[in-house]
């Protein structure tokens, strides 16, 4: 096999240095597929725009790559037609295209015509849901969810068995909704089907026309790979490699799952039949090009138990050479992605502790990092069986999914607890969008007390969880009208059952919701605790003034509030209590909440990049934070808060009931890279200790601050600097301006 990998490499370092690549021509299959089908039922609707889609959507094979497909479709309409963008993106970028006057209208009437089906929930929210969403109180983000599908099933069964599994249930009585599921099913098929086959016969043509930059083994094993698994299923490691990068094609990107668990079978039959462990090592790096290409961020679970192990077994480890290979993919591309995720448990071998420590010493913040132990006892305790629960894994940035099974809706809502607490300062009045938000919980004059303040804030938060689980509910109940057709092909019991997956057909259902600003607001209870109650360093009626100005001419009372009293972060008993106490009321109250499709709503601080966005929306703050600036990064502390060192902010977070953060409790930690490469196993006892004490997720930041100095003076020279952001890993000049000032405000670690 032909090693061009660098050649690749190259051509991507030099597309992110200019930018990013030029954006293709416009294409609107789907949507052309779609107008099409308007008076056939929805899932079928979909299914044939879908078709229609794959049988035209231009497909390239680029020198080089042995790994063919794309996701950088640049149709609009490709993940859902219900996307509430079509109401402006769509237009505008029709009237910018350089499309012909002729074509423009055509596409503008189907625009018109698909208008009705469009997924638009504004419509439907009351004015009370309207302002809580527009306050950033509770904001649902639109989204269908992150999702794992069953890449094991389809890499075992092939299409050909798939489409068999679909006509085998179809054999039996159906009512017509369910009629239309399945005939929406085999379309789909058809059209992944069709989509693969393009590449081979495309690898064909180039091979007759010798074109040039071509390599003729590169051409004949993408012409019978895909040949083959365009009905087939995969028997060799190359081949399984190309399917499940496939299947992120149609799932509409989103996360691999566990994938040295379902791919460990082909590489094992390819390690029998003479592949060399390089070679496997080379298919993965051609695989990770692919995965840098898209730009998305793609999770990949390693590690872990085996789903068929007892729980308490250490013989039960799932850890094998892929696991291993994934790390060493990862670190010798040197790309921000994929976003790799390493399920460990303390007492995990030492081997594997090292190679992710040596990992992370490359500074891609990959692999973050998970506590085995937490995770399945919380997922047993939760109801869920023993092997379900040893078999998670992760998805998007950093949530708990049962991959292949589950729609958990992640990333749905998000909850803004240092929202909360300035509602509850104004009377549930939002002085930045300027109407009455909250509920009235008392004037200022009537909080005299921090008794009453916490009341306050308390039925601010109650009333912001209610209505935000009522926009969520309202959000995934608009989507019965999807189809959602390949995430429902690929996931487990929907073709058993007969039902998508906003329909009742997968195995599990929830709705997985983050919090952010919940360090803030507890800093912020402790400052106002202290300096006003307590010490009378300044009236609760005059310090909203001064907020409320966003600290204009009083910078000495500012960071007197930001560095006087005590921040959590730093094993301070009360301002601890404080952050764990509202962490745990919020973790409770939303869990009361059954989710409209089944399960309930999951409590989770993955901050992703809300901190940002709610930070935006968000007045000036007690903790010395002001008006607009981002939140907390993650469920510990605030950017600059933690000097006390690494020890004290795990202990201080083990106070956190982060076993009820189920869709997980996301720690950001930077490390100087000097510090972190020079003392491996001072840094592997921190990490196994944080575990043993409880903590659920840790991913680590190695950039020093000079390093980020320099980048924001000289972008061009650091194309190529990754961050850990909130979840995920990212060039940090691709960030924006708030973003990169939150990063290098973070706290830099010693051992």
């Amino acid at each position: 096999m032909l090693d061009r990998i660098d050649e690749l490499k190259t051509m991507l370092a030099q597309k992110r240095r200019a930018g990013g690549a030029e954006p293709g021509p416009f294409h609107w299959y789907y949507l052309e597929g779609f107008v099409a089908a308007l008076d056939e039922p929805f899932e079928i609707r979909e299914a044939k725009a879908r078709l229609h889609f794959y049988r035209n959507v231009p497909i390239t094979i680029q020198p080089g790559e042995f790994i063919v497909g794309q996701v950088d479709w640049n149709e609009p309409l490709i993940c859902f037609v219900s996307n509430t963008r079509i109401q402006t993106e769509v237009l505008d970028r029709i009237q910018r295209s350089e499309l012909a006057e002729v074509e423009k209208r055509k596409i503008t009437e189907w625009v018109e015509a698909v208008r009705p089906f469009c997924f638009a929930p504004w419509p439907h929210l009351t004015e009370e849901e309207r302002l809580v969403q527009e306050s950033h109180l509770a904001p649902s983000t639109f989204f269908n969810g992150h999702i794992v599908p069953a890449y094991g099933y389809v890499l075992q069964r092939g299409l050909g068995g798939v489409m068999e599994d679909i006509q085998r249930y179809r054999d039996r009585r159906l009512t017509d909704v369910e009629r239309n599921f399945y005939d929406a099913m085999q379309i789909t098929v058809e059209g992944l089907s069709a989509y693969i086959t393009r590449y081979a016969d495309l690898a064909g043509e180039l091979l007759e026309q010798s074109a040039s930059g071509y390599d003729r083994s590169q051409l004949e094993h993408i012409q019978s790979a895909c040949r083959k698994l365009a009905w087939q299923p995969a028997e060799n490691f190359p081949e399984a490699l190309q399917m499940t990068w496939f299947l992120m094609c149609f799932v509409d990107y989103d996360s691999f799952g566990r994938l040295d668990q379902y791919l460990l079978p082909y590489y094992e039959a390819s390690r029998a039949q003479g592949l060399s462990e390089e070679e496997a090592l080379l298919w993965m790096k051609y695989t990770w090009i692919k995965i840098e290409e898209c730009g998305a961020i793609l999770n990949m679970t390693i590690g872990g138990r085996r789903s068929d192990g007892n729980a308490l077994a250490a013989s039960a480890s799932a850890v094998n050479p892929l696991t291993y290979l994934a790390m060493q993919a990862t670190r010798e591309m040197g790309f921000r992605s994929p976003n790799l995720s390493l399920r460990l448990r303390a007492g995990d071998p030492d081997t594997l502790w090292q190679a992710a420590h040596q990992t992370l010493s490359t500074g891609q913040g990959l692999p973050a990092l998970y506590n085995e132990d937490l995770i399945v006892a919380m997922l047993v305790e939760l109801g869920y069986p023993e092997n379900e629960a040893m078999d998670y894994s992760l998805a998007g940035c950093s949530q708990v999914i049962l991959p292949g099974r589950s729609n958990f809706a992640c990333d749905v809502g998000c909850y803004n607890l240092a929202k909360a607490l300035e509602l509850a300062l104004h009377d549930g009045f939002d002085i930045l969008l300027g109407v009455q938000v909250g509920p009235h919980t008392g004037a200022l004059a009537t909080i005299d007390s921090y008794t009453r303040l916490e009341q306050a804030y308390d039925r601010q938060m109650r009333f912001m969880t209610r209505v935000g689980v009522a926009i969520n509910d309202k959000d995934m109940f608009l989507r019965q009208k999807e189809g959602a057709c390949v995430r429902s092909l690929l996931t487990m019991d929907c073709l058993e059952r007969g039902r998508g997956i906003f329909h009742g057909g997968a195995r599990f259902y929830n709705i997985e919701n983050e919090a952010c600003g919940v360090t803030n607001a507890a800093n912020a209870l402790y400052a106002l605790k202290t300096l006003v109650f307590e010490e009378g360093v300044i009236s609760l009626e005059r310090l909203m003034e001064v907020l409320d100005a966003d600290w204009e001419g009083q910078e000495a009372l500012r960071l007197r509030f930001k560095n006087k009293p005590a921040k959590f972060g730093n094993n301070h008993t009360e301002v601890d209590a404080i952050r764990a106490r509202i962490a745990s009321d919020w973790y409770h109250e939303i869990q009361q909440y059954p989710a409209v499709l089944g399960g309930f709503h999951w409590p989770g601080e993955v901050v992703f990049v809300y901190h940002e966005a709610h930070g935006s929306h968000t007045a000036a703050s007690a903790d010395g934070r002001r008006a607009r600036e981002p939140l907390a990064n993650s469920a510990g502390a605030t950017s600059g808060t933690d000097i006390s060192g690494p020890t004290a902010l795990m202990h201080s977070m083990w106070k956190i009931p982060q076993e009820q953060c189920r869709t997980c409790c996301v720690l950001n930690l930077r490390f100087s890279k000097k510090v972190w490469t020079g003392a491996p196993q001072a840094l592997q006892n921190l990490m196994q200790t944080y575990f043993s004490g409880g903590g659920y997720q840790m991913q680590v930041n190695l950039v020093s601050r000079d390093d980020l100095l320099a980048a924001r003076q000289h972008p061009e020279q650091y194309a190529d600097l990754i961050v850990r952001v909130g979840g995920f890993s990212d060039y940090y000049v691709r960030l924006p301006a708030s973003l990169q000032d939150e990063i290098l405000a973070r706290t830099e670690h010693e051992v």
